[in-house]
């Protein structure tokens, strides 16, 4: 103890000892000063971001509260040449009916990326036709397995419609698949033709539905429901199966294929209403078979079905094109896209929305309340 008592004396009177000292006090103040300097960088900087993102939230939701009115003031396309370009006076138009056919509205994240639904972008298109006197003929390029009742019978009537108003012929050309509810669309043409080795047919309705009442027993959950009416209810999967709710959605089904077979009877006039029957069983079909069949009149490829509307139309010069929905960014990015011209689009077609809301009348995809989220699913497959 005396030794190491003598020892501290020496080192405090040693000046070395303090300079050393006061050189790692100084280090250690310095390394303090910064340390807090980027704590404090990170806070501002946190602070900043969190003040840009509030920023491009509040525009992202100005601009979906404004998004239907916006909508109402015209969507954009531009044209998207397939074959020659704008130089030629006469043209072809593609409208592409892809996919599932619904009323849904498909957005990206933060509506970046705004798409319209398939049933408004084929009715959008049908008018910028009407006012384009160079188109001489519409291509349905078909490519679907189907979609909703309400949402393919839209699109059937729309077809209809535009071909009262205008003396244009619609053909449609089925790539891959055409079946079911697009197939019921392309009753609504003047010509199906078929690629050779596409699938259509598939005339039929379906009504689904699951039934977790035995699943809920083994582990003990009950269904508990208060309701207004005895089949208020109705096809719900929590409770026992009901053969006269069964018998009762037969009946709606039985009726939405008389309006399919109807449909078809209209556009396939070589056919009787009891061929039509025993074709609408839900088969799907070859192009070969479906030709044979007579429910489409030719298997081919694409270049046979512009030599189809030349020879209807007497035009043998022309270009082919599909309108393609100019890209409609939200909030910030919206911002940006109009004052830079984002992603190169050019030549916007201004398209006058005469209604933005609901349709009226029922729509069948969600055919009725029945006490679950999901509703009762009516489809066209």
């Amino acid at each position: 103890m005396y030794y190491k008592s003598k020892l501290n004396n020496r080192q405090h009177k040693n000046p070395k000892y303090h300079h050393n000292r006061e050189i790692g006090e100084r280090k250690r103040y310095i390394s303090d000063v910064i340390l807090r300097a980027v704590i404090t960088g990170i806070f501002i900087f946190s602070l900043l971001l969190n003040v840009v993102l509030i920023a491009v939230i509040v525009i992202i939701g100005i601009n979906q509260k404004s998004k239907i009115s916006y909508l109402a003031k015209g969507a954009t396309y531009t044209k998207e040449y397939i074959k020659g370009d704008a130089s030629y006076s006469r043209s072809f138009v593609i409208i592409d009916i892809n996919g599932i056919i619904s009323e849904a509205k498909p957005e990206g994240f933060y509506n970046f990326n705004v798409r319209e639904s398939m049933v408004d972008g084929i009715k959008n298109r049908l008018k910028l036709v009407e006012k384009d006197p160079s188109i001489k003929g519409v291509i349905l390029l078909i490519n679907s397995p189907g979609g909703t009742v309400t949402a393919s019978d839209m699109i059937y009537h729309e077809i209809e419609n535009f071909k009262e108003r205008c003396s244009i012929p619609v053909i449609s050309y089925i790539k891959d698949v055409g079946a079911s509810g697009a197939y019921y669309v392309a009753s609504a043409s003047d010509y199906i033709i078929s690629y050779p080795t596409a699938i259509t047919g598939s005339i039929g309705v379906i009504m689904y539905n699951f039934n977790f009442k035995n699943l809920m027993e083994k582990y003990g959950v009950k269904y508990v429901v208060i309701k207004s009416g005895k089949h208020k209810d109705l096809m719900s999967p929590f409770k026992e199966i009901d053969p006269s709710e069964i018998k009762w959605m037969q009946g709606i089904v039985d009726e939405l294929l008389d309006r399919f077979i109807e449909v078809v009877k209209v556009s396939r006039k070589n056919l009787t209403l009891k061929q039509i029957k025993s074709l609408a069983d839900g088969r799907v079909y070859t192009a070969k078979m479906a030709q044979r069949l007579g429910l489409i009149d030719e298997v081919g490829y694409f270049d046979d079905a512009l030599k189809y509307l030349e020879k209807i139309t007497n035009v043998s010069s022309y270009s082919v094109f599909r309108y393609v929905k100019r890209r409609q960014f939200g909030g910030l990015l919206n911002i940006i896209a109009r004052a830079n011209n984002f992603g190169g689009y050019k030549g916007y077609l201004p398209l006058q929305i005469n209604k933005i809301g609901n349709k009226n009348g029922i729509k069948l995809y969600y055919l009725m309340d029945s006490g679950y989220s999901s509703g009762l699913n009516i489809e066209l497959y």
